[in-house]
């Protein structure tokens, strides 16, 4: 039964790297740790290869080496370590509701009581007053602050002093570690797996297993499961 359902999830990881090509599904599979990430904070962008101070924007927006789209889980903990680069400006990591204009995202957002939709800081990166190298940032993902499963959720993150070349997004899934015991195992590929081809209605609809929430447990749902698999979230 275990060989089957993995066979299954490894047969539905296949047809996604068809679907969406080797790259895209590359780049998930690759972070071991889903919920870690490491940022160096670039005036060009974060995890920018332009030079430390250039002020031409990197692109494209959202590339690995661009303010990179990130992939996180509800309920997973959100843990990001940010660097600062000699030669560079002081920077300040900030994590924002969705539909936050950077034109609008000033410093003081952050600052108790919150504002603008800012969630959480850090302090500054740098080597300015106040600023030191490399500072940590962790946030639980949760539903009331992020609103319902109705569509894949949202987090922006900003350097909150220079926000309109450095932002990028993080989409939030649900947890593919479905029965919350902290690995994605045989247990949480067979709870989408008898889900599986439902919708809201179906008498085998299960919520749980629509990770990309989309109103369907398909192919995609199994094959995020199946990328996971075997680590510790």
């Amino acid at each position: 039964m275990k060989k089957a359902i993995f066979l299954v999830a490894l047969i539905a990881s296949g047809l996604v790297l068809v679907h969406f090509g080797l790259k895209q599904v590359a780049a998930v599979s690759a972070t071991t740790t889903p919920a870690q990430f490491t940022l160096f904070a670039l005036f060009s962008g974060w995890n920018s290869t332009l030079p430390p101070g250039s002020v031409n924007p990197c692109t494209p927006n959202g590339a690995g080496t661009c303010n990179p789209a990130l992939t996180e889980f509800r309920g997973v903990i959100f843990f990001a370590t940010i660097k600062a680069v000699s030669g560079d400006f002081d920077h300040i990591f900030a994590l924002y509701r969705a539909g936050t204009d950077p034109n609008t995202v000033l410093q003081s957002d952050c600052t108790p009581p919150v504002s603008n939709g800012c969630i959480k800081a850090t302090g500054c990166v740098g080597t300015g007053p106040g600023c030191v190298l490399t500072r940590t940032l962790s946030y639980n993902a949760t539903i009331p602050v992020e609103g319902s499963f109705n569509g894949t959720g949202t987090i922006q993150y900003f350097c909150t002093i220079h926000p309109t070349l450095m932002h990028g997004s993080i989409a939030l899934y649900k947890d593919p570690d479905v029965d919350r015991n902290h690995t994605v195992d045989v247990v949480d590929l067979a709870t989408v797996a008898l889900a599986y081809g439902s919708t809201p209605g179906s008498a085998n609809w299960n919520a749980v297993a629509d990770i990309n929430n989309d109103g369907k447990v398909n192919v995609l749902d199994l094959a995020f499961v199946a990328i996971y698999y075997g680590s510790s979230l």
